[in-house]
């Protein structure tokens, strides 16, 4: 649940702030009717996008576009185009239906890329012949909730807090957010044109197209900086209002409860926005910390041979054992007991990713580099992530496998 969380967060925050800056330029000094008009627009667009996003989800779920770059530019290539419209729209001050039209379809087209992604981070997680509805998938669906709801929240906040700002201040946050969105979608279309060859970049332009694909969390923080601007901009706008001597005692009342309201919603966007922050930074990282190997189990060996007694591994749970090779190295292997009284025994190590070692979680035996669960009934065997397979034999209700054999896998981690 928690990482579906943060996977929901990161990666449709930046979009939800950059709606959320949208939304407050659309709530800032505009006409009710106009205001009316492109709330509608906003709402509309990014219903569409939502369930057109999650059309294309299915259909990359179920092979149908199986070129997920192709299918990015293609959302990508027009949002582009009309973002910047908007923000011509915006600077010229133009009103009625053109600027309503461009943004539902910035609304709908930041929709439709965000939430394949996210959607499709929860079927892939599903293992074939498992059900969808594991107590698992209903974990991480309430991740995605709490997750999706912490951003929507986020952004009602913010157009609460910001309520009546300055028409101007609120345009240049927008063109603020709105050119640091930009800068990240060209990088994803050079990335993608250089990924195909079609365009050769001077070096200079290489390196800083590299920094930004490993940088790209500053896309992030510079939207959260923003919003974070923009909301402290009506702090003081929201502080409590002088009475005027031809006030109604009313009048004076309700302008009180006004800025108590909005102080308060205020203080929410601010805290919404820097737990969006922590959840992309200390809270990410926390999640990824890799888990401890768990200590080796003690074996002997006879007459140059490993041997555990069947006893101490028929749990069925993952036992670890290390053997110190001639040279010093480490040789580390596991034993399951799998159903039907099958063993499955191999080195601690697969050929994809090393010897980083197999974890036991839940129940379920995974790698502890790449995260992929093992199909305990393949351990043993070749193939994908699989632990190495190492010979073994039974012999007087023990597992018995030649030390030469750990000696010659030495190799492997060293």
């Amino acid at each position: 649940m928690l990482n579906q969380f943060i996977n929901v967060v990161a990666g449709v925050a930046p979009a939800a702030l950059a709606l959320a800056c949208l939304t407050a330029w659309v709530a800032a000094g505009t006409a009710t009717v106009h205001r009316r008009s492109l709330w509608r627009a906003l709402a509309s667009g990014s219903a569409a996008g939502l369930a057109a996003g999650l059309v294309v989800a299915g259909l990359r779920a179920g092979a149908v576009f199986t070129d997920r770059e192709m299918v990015a530019l293609a959302t990508l290539s027009p949002l582009v185009l009309a973002e910047i419209g908007l923000l011509v729209l915006v600077w010229r001050r133009v009103s009625g239906p053109l600027l309503s039209g461009t943004v539902a379809v910035v609304a709908g087209l930041i929709n439709l890329r965000v939430w394949p992604g996210v959607a499709l981070a929860w079927s892939d997680r599903v293992l074939p012949g498992q059900s969808a509805l594991n107590s698992e998938s209903l974990q991480r669906g309430a991740g995605f909730l709490l997750g999706a709801g912490l951003l929507v929240l986020a952004v009602v906040a913010l157009a609460r807090a910001t309520a009546g700002a300055s028409r101007l201040v609120t345009a240049l946050v927008l063109t603020g957010a709105w050119a640091v969105t930009l800068a990240s979608q060209v990088v994803t279309i050079v990335q993608f044109l250089q990924a195909r060859r079609l365009v050769r970049l001077p070096r200079p332009a290489f390196r800083a197209l590299v920094w930004a694909i490993n940088h790209q969390s500053w896309v992030l923080f510079s939207l959260v900086g923003l919003t974070a601007v923009l909301t402290l901009s009506r702090w003081r706008a929201a502080r409590r209002p002088a009475a005027q001597p031809e006030d109604h005692p009313a009048q004076t009342r309700l302008a009180l409860a006004q800025a108590r309201r909005q102080r308060r919603w205020m203080v929410l966007a601010l805290g919404l926005v820097g737990l969006i922050g922590l959840t992309v930074t200390a809270l990410a990282a926390w999640d990824a910390r890799k888990p401890e190997l768990s200590p080796p189990e003690p074996f002997q060996i006879v007459a140059g041979q490993a041997v555990i007694p069947l006893e101490a591994v028929a749990d069925g749970h993952l036992h670890r054992f290390a053997h110190t090779a001639a040279d010093g190295t480490e040789v580390r292997f596991i034993v399951i007991r799998k159903n039907g009284g099958a063993y499955g025994v191999g080195l601690d190590a697969c050929e994809i990713c090393g010897p980083t070692g197999y974890i036991e979680l839940a129940g379920r035996i995974l790698c502890r580099l790449c995260d992929v669960v093992m199909n305990i009934a393949t351990i043993g065997f070749r193939g994908g992530c699989n632990p190495i397979p190492l010979d073994y034999g039974l012999t007087d209700g023990a597992i018995v496998i030649q030390v030469a054999d750990l000696e010659a896998a030495a190799t492997i981690f060293a």
